[in-house]
């Protein structure tokens, strides 16, 4: 689910982005930050785009009449306008230098500041013979760079720089030589209403930009915003659909978790639960397959113990028969165990002529090498016994014995064939 998101999220933010071509393209992606997804990522790094973006494009503008003013230097042949209009294109291209590197605030004040400066150098070094006809005019060019700054500049510096025009307005009409029509007035009240009226024309253009930025600035949030609230109910529609799937697999996993409790309760012990890396109860499944499988073990050391438990009982009434010389087959036995006393017993299958050997028999004879009599080496000091005819074992009561389930073809079997194990 965090992945989709995060798709979603990117694929936004790639919209937004964008690519750079043409001309204006290539002026941006040499004075200005370059867009990626760290630069576009929030509200805040888009509105510091545009802004450094406005002050590339018044770079460009500001260039141009800089070039413009280069080649009428060099037609008029004034080597200190050059040279003036070097640095001041050489101070051009640290501010691109400053806007390209993120810098776009220090690169717009330093902007506005030096129109501010080349406006107030200009009307310092003005003739003091100009007229105040000639000379109010030029305090209204202030008002271009605080018009045209509060664009890209943060609105926190267009009153600082307004009330540096307005004192430098100040201090020129009311400390510096002027024409004679100016200094007549100097000594007047009528001075004040010639301060009030460029003072009133920047504070006016000052307060109108600055609302306009601030106005500008809440209208592209709220676009921001909108756009983030979009690309968020993508998100949840997303998530919804997939936990809604997630939900849909889970009970689909939980049925087979409780399909393989119902098979396990009724006793088959061999059914197993699927196991997937990517499911959600996998851990359940996992040790519910381990639960099942020392069941189906502990199931199978039953089966054993009880074949074992029958097969002994098989031989014991084996050897309890052929000590009494009754002539019986051999037992069928099931078990390892079974297969195994038989044959360390020596159990095999009887000839029809030979009667097996009991004790109580008086007709058989045991095996002696010398052909006399057998002669049986007692060790002294030990009490020398008849072999007892019966062991007083609870299976030697008939009616305490398991009977006997064999059919009457096995029964009816010549022993020759047999074979023992």
């Amino acid at each position: 689910m965090s992945g989709k998101s995060a798709q979603v999220e990117f694929n936004s933010i790639t919209q937004l982005v964008g690519t750079r071509s043409g001309f204006w393209g290539g002026w941006l992606n040499l004075t200005a930050p370059p867009r990626n997804e760290q630069t576009m990522a929030s509200p805040q790094l888009r509105e510091r785009m545009r802004k450094a973006e406005l002050t590339a494009y018044f770079l460009f503008v500001v260039a141009f009449f800089v070039i413009f003013d280069l080649i009428l230097a060099l037609a008029a042949g004034h080597f200190m306008s050059v040279i003036y209009v070097l640095i001041f294109m050489a101070f051009l291209g640290l501010l691109a230098f400053l806007n390209r590197t993120g810098r776009t605030q220090t690169s717009g004040v330093l902007l506005v500041s030096a129109m501010i400066i080349s406006i107030i150098f200009v009307i310092a070094f003005t003739p003091s013979t100009t007229s105040a006809i000639d000379l109010f005019p030029t305090y209204d060019f202030f008002a271009y760079p605080i018009a045209l700054g509060s664009i890209f500049i943060p609105r926190k510096f267009i009153f600082p720089l307004t009330i540096v025009a307005i004192a430098f307005i100040i201090f020129n009409l009311l400390f510096q030589q002027h024409a004679v029509d100016i200094e007549r007035v100097k000594g007047t009240s009528k001075v004040i209403i010639w301060l009030i009226r460029p003072a009133a024309v920047l504070l006016v253009i000052a307060i109108v930009n600055w609302l306009g930025m601030r106005s500008v600035e809440q209208s592209l949030l709220r676009a921001d915003r909108a756009e983030e609230l979009v690309a968020a109910q993508n998100q949840v529609a997303l998530q919804a659909h997939e936990i809604a799937q997630q939900k849909a697999n889970l009970e689909g996993e939980i049925a087979q978790i409780l399909m393989v409790h119902r098979e396990a309760a009724t006793g088959n012990y061999a059914v197993r639960a699927p196991v997937r890396a990517n499911d959600a109860i996998w851990q359940i499944g996992r040790s519910l397959n381990n639960l099942l499988a020392r069941y189906e073990q502990f199931a199978h050391d039953q089966r054993e113990l009880s074949m074992q438990q029958e097969d002994i009982e098989k031989v014991a009434f084996y050897i309890e028969s052929i000590r009494r010389g009754q002539k019986v087959t051999p037992p069928l036995c099931h078990s390892l165990a079974g297969k195994r006393i038989l044959t360390a017993l020596g159990a095999t299958v009887l000839p029809t002529e030979q009667k097996p050997f009991s004790p109580v028999s008086s007709e058989q004879k045991p095996f002696s090498p010398a052909g006399g009599e057998q002669r049986q080496f007692t060790p002294p000091g030990v009490e020398q016994r008849p072999f007892p005819t019966a062991t007083p074992y609870p299976w030697n009561n008939p009616s305490r014995r398991l009977p006997d389930t064999r059919s009457n073809e096995a029964q009816n079997r010549n022993p020759s064939n047999e074979r023992t194990y």
